[in-house]
This record gives C-alpha cells, structure tokens and sequence, in this order.
C-alpha cells in the first residue's frame, strides 16, 4: 500500500510525560484509501487529535508524494 500523507505529532520535550501514551510523539501514515478526498483527510485528522488528545500547534502534516 502507498501512503500519500505522514502525520507527525511532536510535542516539546519538556511536555513529555512517559507515564501517559497521550503525551508521547506519535506518527500516522494516511493513504488515499484512508482518505480519498480532501474532506476525508481533515475529518481523519480530527479523530485522531481527538483520539490521542493531540494539539494542533504540534501536528505536522506532510504530503509524501512532494519529498
């Protein structure tokens, strides 16, 4: 399967809690079968910010078919 998106979640350093999964980086590879159109992909990442309780000033995203 080729993934088309990288969805990268870094909070600072000094955020990091080990003792809570929520506080750790995280990495998300999307393919267009995960998300065949543009709104899928922002309804995607709202689950998973919603899911992991992740900021949106530490979300990355990155389109792998433009490195």
């Amino acid at each position: 399967m080729k993934y088309k998106w990288r969805l990268i979640y870094k909070p600072p350093i000094e955020q990091i809690d080990y003792n809570n999964i929520d506080s750790l980086p995280k990495v998300f590879y999307l393919s267009v079968y995960d998300c065949p159109e543009k709104l899928d992909l922002g309804i995607k990442i709202k689950q998973l910010k919603k899911l992991y309780n992740m900021k949106d000033e530490y979300i990355e995203l990155e389109d792998l078919e433009n490195l």
